[in-house]
């Protein structure tokens, strides 16, 4: 895992997917959990478009990069 993206994002998931909003407005904001298959259940905060579609701003804390559930 890259440690500089670790210490860049991890902890700030809730920080970055409001700023997001707040610059993409059409965005909503999520809190719930994120299953990683390397470190299983973590509690996580994340965007969803109009569409449904997740946009993660802090996904790459994750060694999985998002590619979870």
């Amino acid at each position: 895992m890259n440690e500089t993206l670790y210490l860049k994002y991890r902890g700030k998931c809730r920080e970055l997917a409001e700023k997001l909003v707040a610059e993409r407005p059409e965005l909503t904001v999520e809190k719930g959990w994120y299953y990683c298959p390397f470190w299983g259940k973590q509690e996580h905060w994340w965007c969803i478009d109009p569409e449904g579609k997740v946009i993660d701003p802090s996904a790459e804390q994750f060694p999985s990069k998002g590619h979870g559930t």
